[in-house]
């Protein structure tokens, strides 16, 4: 009926909105079982609109690029090891820079996913991926690094987020091979490691083309 197809319609819209246990799947695991009679095919159903998401988000995020790329602040910033690190060093690569802290709840939430990206790139050549972390001392961020065995790499900010007019946590910026912002991620991505990697791959395939 009509009235069905439109609670179907609005369950699939948050579909993929969701962490853990997602209510419109709960809601469209019933409503398939009210139209069909039984569960049998069901998980082929949801495997299709798990797909119809995914080919959404995506095709969303590649329509954000920013229509007018402008550069960005250059830095000379060090890593918690001492070694210093310059944004000079990036030209001719396509760069992620991504800010956050260790007191940002929404940080917290996507560092898996962003210790998975960060090893995806990790050996590639042509990316290179670098996180700023805002917090007051190198003890807070060393101790929640080595406390969830993550090992990706950490500038540590020396007011550089206020120069750079970074305001909001966490923040993501993708940068082409001429340094040139071309997607600008604010607040958690659902799916980090998938869609950061959409938005490498675009600017790979683009060669840094404004």
């Amino acid at each position: 009926t009509e009235w069905l197809d439109r609670a179907e319609d609005s369950y699939i819209a948050g579909f993929g909105a969701a962490r853990g246990e997602n209510p419109n799947e709960t809601a469209l695991e019933a409503l398939y079982e009210s139209r069909n009679g039984s569960r049998e095919g069901i998980e082929e159903y949801l495997a299709t609109l798990d797909e119809r998401d995914r080919i959404r988000r995506r095709e969303r995020i590649l329509e954000s690029r920013v229509e007018a790329a402008g550069t960005y602040e250059p830095f000379t910033l060090a890593r918690l090891d001492g070694e210093m690190v310059d944004s000079a060093d990036l030209e001719g690569k396509i760069a992620v820079l991504h800010f956050w802290g260790t007191w940002c709840g929404p940080c917290i939430v996507e560092m898996p996913e962003y210790q998975k990206f960060d090893e995806r790139y990790r050996d590639d050549a042509e990316v290179a991926v670098l996180s700023i972390s805002n917090d007051r001392t190198n003890d807070v961020i060393e101790d929640y690094l080595a406390k969830n065995d993550f090992d990706f790499t950490v500038l540590v900010d020396d007011d550089y987020v206020t120069r750079a007019g970074v305001s909001a946590w966490p923040t993501t910026w993708f940068v082409d091979r001429e340094g040139y912002i071309q997607f600008v991620k604010i607040g958690t991505a659902l799916k980090l490691d998938e869609e950061f990697s959409w938005r490498v791959e675009a600017l790979r395939e683009a060669d840094g083309t404004r």
